[in-house]
């Protein structure tokens, strides 16, 4: 009877265990980039979620990314992983595209630090644009 009553806490406490662990994985916040509404030049974004960060650098010209630079990346050993999720974003000009299996948190906390320095470009072409 006591092995019954304690698998039953250990399998609660697995599921409470689990609720926490899936509430701290980022998410992207992102989308498909529409060049119409970047200014041209090289933009700075960051994002984290723990125990993961990036910084980035985006280059945009013509209204498309042509180049993120990954100027730091804190991450697990199997997190490195994700920093191919670059490459992904630059084809489908898109800050949201699939994560890399294995790497999930740190694809996602990659490409809110794109979509966050895409904020700054589309922020700088209002900006152009009303001026």
């Amino acid at each position: 009877m006591r092995k019954i009553q304690y698998f039953g806490i250990f399998l609660f406490y697995a599921a409470i265990l689990s609720l926490v662990i899936v509430s701290c994985i980022a998410r992207p916040t992102g989308g498909k980039v529409n060049s119409n509404s970047l200014a041209d030049g090289t933009y700075s974004g960051s994002a984290s979620s723990f125990p993961n960060s990036a910084e980035v650098e985006v280059t945009i010209k013509a209204g498309k990314i042509t180049g993120i630079k990954l100027k730091r990346h804190i991450s697990s050993w199997i997190g490195n992983k994700a920093e191919a999720v670059t490459s992904r974003i630059i084809a489908s000009q898109s800050s949201k595209v699939d994560a890399v299996t294995g790497a999930t948190n740190s694809s996602s906390v990659i490409m809110n630090a794109v979509e966050n320095a895409l904020q700054k470009s589309r922020k700088a072409k209002s900006h152009e644009d009303s001026t």
